[in-house]
Order: C-alpha cells, then sequence, then structure tokens
C-alpha cells in the first residue's frame, strides 16, 4: 500500500509539473511589432507617440501631421535587422522533410527575428502621403517536453493618407487611413503537428503554405496631442492604432486570410529642455491599454534622448530590457543604428530576443519660409530661427517643434 502510494504520489507530480511546464509555455508574450519601425523608435524604448512630428506621423502617430510647416519629402529610406540572420537558412531547412526533426532539435529556446523594408512620404500643413513596404520574420520554438512552433511571416505593402490640424497651439489632432496588402501567416503549431511531421504522417507544407496567405484590408489610426505650457513644454500624446481591428480579405474566393492587426491604445509623454547646442529629451510610452492578455512590464516603454550638433544618442528600456540607439545627420542623407530587447517569454526576464536594425534616410524639402532643408528632419526645436536648415546651422535635427 505505500509502495502503491508513493507511485501515485510520483506520478502525480509529474503530472502537476508537465501542467506547469505547458501553461508557462502558452502563457506567452504578445509580440507586438510595428511594420514600421525605425532606430529612433527602439533607441528610445519604444516611446516616439509624443515626438514624432514628421513623415513618420503616418505610421507612429496621426497628431503630428499637425505640427509640419512646409513640404518635406522622405525619397526612401531602408532599413534591416536582425537577431540572429540565420533565421531564413532555418526556415527553409525546415520545409524539407529530411531535415525538419534535426532542424526543430536544434532551435529550441532560440528566438530568431529578421526585419526589413522601407517606405516614402510627403508631408504638407495639414497633410501627409505615403507608400510603405515591410517585412518581418519570427520563429520560436520552445518546450521540449509538449514543443510549440511559434511562427510569423509577414509581408506588407501600404499607402496612407492622413491629415492634421492643430487647435490653440495646444491640441493637434490627427487621422490616417491606411490601405494594406498583407501576406503570410502569425500562428502557433502544437506537438501534435509536430510529431506527425517527424513520424511521416504529414508533410511540412501543412505549416508553409500558409506563408502564401494573401489579402488586403484598410486600417484607420487616430492620434491626439496636448501640448501644456510651462518648463519643457510637457506632451501628453493618445494614439488608437487599428480602430475596430484590421482585418484583411482573402485575394481568392476560398482562400485563407492573413492574421488580423487587432485595435491598438496608447498613451505616450515628454518633455524637452533645450541648452546652447544640447537637448535633453525624455520620453515614455504605455501600449496596449486595451489588451488585459499582455503582461502590464510587456506595456511599458521609456527612454531619453540627447540631441547634439549632426548627432543624437538615446537609451531607455523596452518591456523591461535595456536599449540604445545613435543616429548622424549628414545633409541629405541620415544614418540611424539601435539595439533593443523583445520579451518572448511568458513571464519578465524570461527569454529575451537581442534585436538590432540600421536605417539610411534621404530626405529634403523646404520649411515654411522656403528655404531648402535636408538631413534627418526638417522641423526645429525654435521656431524663432528663421528657417535656415540644420545642415548649415547644426542643430539637433531630431528635436520636437516648439511653436
Amino acid at each position: 500500500m505505500f509502495i502503491r502510494g508513493q507511485t501515485i504520489r510520483r506520478k502525480f507530480q509529474k503530472l502537476i509539473l508537465f501542467v506547469i511546464i505547458g501553461v508557462a509555455s502558452r502563457a506567452r508574450a504578445h509580440d507586438y511589432y510595428n511594420m514600421v519601425i525605425n532606430p529612433r523608435e527602439m533607441g528610445l524604448g519604444g516611446s516616439i507617440d509624443s515626438v514624432v512630428n514628421d513623415e513618420n506621423s503616418l505610421w507612429f502617430n496621426p497628431a503630428g501631421i499637425a505640427e509640419d510647416n512646409g513640404i518635406h519629402w522622405t525619397i526612401a529610406n531602408p532599413y534591416a535587422g536582425a537577431s540572429n540572420p540565420t533565421v531564413i537558412q532555418s526556415l527553409q531547412s525546415l520545409q524539407s522533410a529530411s531535415t525538419f526533426q534535426s532542424t526543430l532539435n536544434s532551435l529550441y529556446d532560440q528566438p530568431m527575428w529578421v526585419g526589413a523594408g522601407a517606405d516614402t512620404a510627403i508631408i504638407m500643413p495639414h497633410l501627409a502621403f505615403g507608400y510603405y513596404y515591410a517585412t518581418n520574420a519570427s520563429l520560436l520554438i520552445d518546450n521540449p517536453v509538449d514543443p510549440t512552433m511559434n511562427l510569423k511571416y509577414l509581408t506588407d505593402q501600404g499607402l496612407a493618407l492622413g491629415t492634421g490640424w492643430s487647435f490653440g497651439d495646444i491640441l493637434d489632432v490627427g487621422l490616417v487611413a491606411k490601405y494594406i496588402t498583407r501576406t503570410g501567416v502569425a500562428q502557433s503549431y502544437g506537438a501534435d503537428t509536430l510529431a506527425n511531421i517527424i513520424n511521416g504522417s504529414s508533410q511540412p507544407s501543412v505549416i508553409f503554405n500558409n506563408l502564401t496567405n494573401k489579402g488586403s484590408g484598410i486600417a484607420l489610426d487616430w492620434g491626439t496631442n496636448l501640448t501644456l505650457p510651462g518648463p519643457g513644454s510637457p506632451t501628453l500624446s493618445f494614439v488608437w492604432n487599428d480602430i475596430g481591428n484590421t482585418s484583411f480579405k482573402p485575394a481568392t474566393t476560398g482562400g485563407i486570410a492573413p492574421p488580423t492587426d487587432y485595435s491598438d491604445m496608447q498613451v505616450g509623454g515628454s518633455f524637452q529642455f533645450d541648452l546652447p547646442l544640447v537637448s535633453v529629451m525624455p520620453v515614455f510610452q504605455i501600449d496596449e491599454l486595451n489588451d488585459s492578455t499582455v503582461q502590464l512590464t510587456n506595456k511599458i516603454h521609456a527612454g531619453v534622448e540627447l540631441g547634439l550638433p549632426f548627432i543624437n544618442l538615446q537609451t531607455g528600456l523596452y518591456q523591461g530590457y535595456f536599449c540604445y540607439g545613435a543616429g548622424f545627420n549628414l545633409g541629405l542623407i541620415n544614418i540611424e543604428a539601435a539595439s533593443w530587447g523583445e520579451e518572448m517569454g511568458g513571464q519578465p526576464g524570461q527569454m529575451e530576443s537581442r534585436r538590432y536594425l540600421v536605417q539610411l534616410t534621404l530626405r529634403l524639402g523646404f520649411d515654411g519660409f522656403g528655404h531648402l532643408t535636408s538631413g534627418a528632419s526638417s522641423e526645429k526645436s525654435n521656431a524663432d530661427d528663421g528657417g535656415d536648415s540644420f545642415f548649415d546651422t547644426g542643430e539637433n535635427p531630431y528635436a520636437k517643434v516648439r511653436r
């Protein structure tokens, strides 16, 4: 009886352990990802909503369109990033039945990500429009006891049209509509699916045929900025991305739609302190306010930017992980780079995916005084400077507009 009792107890303990491991593997953080990203955003810990005021307002906060006082064109700004550049090779190996199991075994708990894209956009008073192309691929195979393959492979092409308006030099509001064509999948595949492929009763195509899922949809984003008088000109922002969710209609009759972008509410804030030749700008942001399934620590982002002549430096926290970045203004050309950590586990600090991103931007335009501007941004921290370009003055090209 005693031996039988021990046996039952051991089986019960194993069952509890199995359940705990299984739940932990599924209590994953939401892999939040804006299909258009840039190094300045990630160097600031993802806290860009309250400071963006140029063509990037189309992708991050429509209220920033209201702050433009000239005509500016981002001709092109290609970017590329990775956590482990072998993710493409791994995806190819997993598509072969002969290498599926060996590749699977080598990838446990090794988060992989690669992203690339570019956009072009024009902004003028109260109006902005642009086009973007972006690819995002991530792969994580976790928990050998009850394995799950978490696969995301998305490619977006989108057209955006936005408008922004100011009220009393205090309140800015903006609205952006986007027509998006999306191809790909974002899905988790459990132990049964993986086992069937390994034992030959199924093929990797049951997973990877979904990479070609294609559809189109219309997205609406709303943004608001409130700039208060006083030291540091504090700015508070509220952004509502993908109002009512953005779903995609399959490209073919009977086809499978690519993943939906769910509604995301964000709040943020910033201060800016201008000194001779230097500006300091602390920022914060809280994402996914309307999603209670996401850990609070994965919603919070914060950073600080130091603006110097021809260069800016950023550092901060993204989902609890250290991030940093830098930008160099070389006239018509701007070069930026950043690194940050993405939480891929179910708990804060459980599994970091360290990511790196670099971007080259070609931008020019005319400010409100008809002067040619160039470099990282046409905007200035001081509206009384007479409209000279940053390339000529050496001022911080990233500072927020202060009307």
